[in-house]
């Protein structure tokens, strides 16, 4: 059972995923990228984390974003290799 603390810092990473995909286009626009792109986006967030520790509302901030860049990221990944998985199969139906 989460605690209502961790229900509304999910609420805020749920929301921060919301208003990244309304900027970029979501799905269409995050499953261009391969994990090269991923890791550099993540490492910039974590860097502002660093840069900004000690203000305690930016390094909020910044920590948001990274939770939300990292669901992002899992999400292109599920979708890259879920399709991949498939076409796998598609591919091994037709050599049988």
């Amino acid at each position: 059972m989460m605690s209502r603390e961790q229900e509304s810092i999910l609420g805020e990473i749920r929301r921060e995923r919301d208003r990244q995909d309304a900027r970029w286009g979501g799905p269409v626009y995050d499953d261009q990228h391969l994990p090269e792109h991923w890791v550099t986006k993540l490492a910039g967030r974590l860097g502002g984390v660093a840069e900004f520790r000690s203000n305690a509302t930016l390094c909020r901030m910044y920590l948001v974003e990274l939770a939300a860049l990292t669901v992002a990221a899992l999400e292109a990944h599920d979708r890259r290799h879920r399709h991949h998985a498939l076409r796998q199969l598609a591919t091994d139906a037709g050599t049988t």
